[in-house]
C-alpha cells in the first residue's frame, strides 16, 4: 500500500465532513498536486463535503472539534466498572 503523508494545505480545510459523502481529496505524490473531485456537479454557494473516514462523534470532537449528527459511525464503550447491567461492562456498542 502507498504511505501516507502529511501536510500543511491552505484551503483545503474548506471541504468538510460528513459520513456519507462521496467526493475526493486527493494528492499527486511526484507532482505535488493536490485536488478536490465532486462525484457531482456543485451549483454555486454549494457545500463541498469530504469524508474523515468512518469515526465515532469521540473521536471527531477529540481530533477535529465537531460531531455529526445521526452518525452510523458512533460507539460507545461502556467503563469497566458500569453498574448496570454487567453484561455491558467494556463492550463497545453502536
Amino acid at each position: 500500500s502507498t504511505p501516507k503523508r502529511h501536510c500543511l494545505a491552505p484551503g483545503i480545510d474548506l471541504a468538510n465532513h460528513r459520513g456519507d459523502a462521496t467526493n475526493q481529496i486527493s494528492t499527486e505524490y511526484f507532482q505535488d498536486h493536490l485536488s478536490l473531485s465532486a462525484e457531482q456537479d456543485l451549483n454555486p454557494g454549494q457545500e463541498f463535503y469530504t469524508t474523515y473516514g468512518a469515526k465515532s462523534n469521540a473521536n471527531l470532537l477529540v481530533n477535529f472539534g465537531f460531531i455529526e449528527i445521526d452518525n452510523p459511525n458512533d460507539d460507545y464503550v461502556f467503563p469497566e466498572d458500569f453498574q448496570h447491567l454487567s453484561f455491558l461492562r467494556a463492550r463497545r456498542v453502536t
